[in-house]
């Protein structure tokens, strides 16, 4: 019976590669959903993985994935502070603000603040500057795949556009933020360009 099927497989060519064909692309199918779907889950987890010093996060209980934003008051952090076995805490600020380029145009961009005295909260690969220059005065840092692509300034002279990088400035809320660095972080589930500052200077930058 095995020859017999065999050679009804091959003996009509047409239906043969048709059915290799339609299996082969059955295959790539399912493949490629699995990709896509991994790859949706991995980035659901970035900005979690991008602070890795951090062991626990406290966030409101109505919260159901990282990106939502449902803001703590800020007696939160001293409340979790005096919970026994919590070594230490500090605040984050994460947000949707609008920016506005020096050549003109606006972005929407995630801005993340936090901790002014420890900068805990920071990525860990910094492309140009330094973790210090945060602490200076309208500073802020930009992600690296952002500043040469969705925050590329364009000249007025028309010429090629030119990535972000340290000592451009910004407009966020119509206050000052200076480039002070260029960091890497982890492709997001919302592509938005990632701006950090300290957790003070985040608060300012947002509308009350």
């Amino acid at each position: 019976m095995i020859f017999v099927a065999l050679g009804m497989l091959f003996g009509d060519r047409v239906k043969y590669v048709g059915l290799v064909f339609g299996v082969g692309f059955s295959c790539l199918l399912i493949s490629l959903l699995l990709s896509m779907f991994n790859a949706m889950m991995w980035r659901t987890h970035a900005l979690i993985d991008d602070m890795g010093q951090v062991n626990i996060w406290v966030m409101d209980p109505a919260v159901e994935y990282v990106e939502e934003v449902a803001p703590l008051p800020n007696t939160a952090v001293e409340r979790v502070r005096s919970v026994a076995g919590v070594s230490w805490a500090v605040p984050l600020y994460s947000g949707a603000l609008r920016t506005r380029l020096s050549d003109g145009r606006f972005r929407s961009v995630n801005v993340l603040g936090i901790d002014d005295a420890t900068l805990t909260g920071l990525p860990p690969t910094m492309i140009r500057g330094d973790t210090d220059g945060l602490r200076g005065r309208d500073a802020v840092f930009v992600d690296e795949f952002s500043a040469r692509t969705t925050l590329a300034l364009r000249p007025a002279d028309g010429s090629r556009s030119r990535p972000l990088t340290v000592g451009d400035t910004l407009l966020i809320n119509d206050r000052r933020a200076l480039v002070a660095g260029v960091c890497q972080v982890s492709p997001r589930f919302l592509p938005k360009p990632t701006i950090y500052t300290t957790y003070s200077r985040a608060l300012a930058y947002a509308p009350p």
